[in-house]
């Protein structure tokens, strides 16, 4: 996964199912959290970055 402006990079570990998690090694480390993502068969539609969301701001949808 790829975030912010530098595009810091992060690689996600599948843990279960639609569920993966990562290491958060920059800024504000707090340590692992969870990157799930959600949708109706083969087609993903929502990705929510959990320590992004919240305040709401680390779900994306696909419209």
């Amino acid at each position: 996964m790829e975030i912010g402006p530098r595009l810091l990079r992060f690689p996600l570990t599948p843990y279960d199912g639609d569920t993966f998690s990562y290491e958060s090694t920059h800024g504000n480390a707090a340590g692992r959290f969870g990157v799930i993502f959600a949708g109706s068969g083969a087609i993903t539609s929502k990705v929510v970055v959990e320590n992004l969301d919240t305040d709401r701001l680390g779900a994306f949808t696909r419209k």
